[in-house]
């Protein structure tokens, strides 16, 4: 077990910068810093590459997910604000 200077239990996280892709890490829980490298070696160069890839995927799906959600708010939006125009248009049509 490896303990931080602030006295909590360090947790194993992996790197994938391009710098350290694949390279395991101690890090604090807390202060989200890193300890020191774990000792065993880092991975292959091919996994590495194929996980890279997918993160970059991810990360541009991730993207485009929270446009999309962006243009459904206001298209939301616009249907609440059209909604409530035909109302009053209704209420003006029943009254006169």
């Amino acid at each position: 077990m490896v303990l931080c200077n602030c006295g909590q239990e360090a947790k194993i996280l992996t790197s994938w910068t391009d710098l350290n892709g694949g390279r395991r890490f101690y890090s604090c829980q807390r202060w989200m810093q890193t300890i020191h490298w774990v000792g065993r070696p880092p991975m292959c160069s091919r996994p590495v590459c194929i996980i890279h890839g997918l993160l970059r995927n991810k990360n541009q799906l991730e993207l485009e997910i929270a446009r999309l959600h962006g243009k459904n708010r206001l298209k939301n939006k616009l249907i609440v604000v059209l909604l409530f125009i035909l109302g009053i248009l209704g209420l003006i049509i029943m009254s006169g």
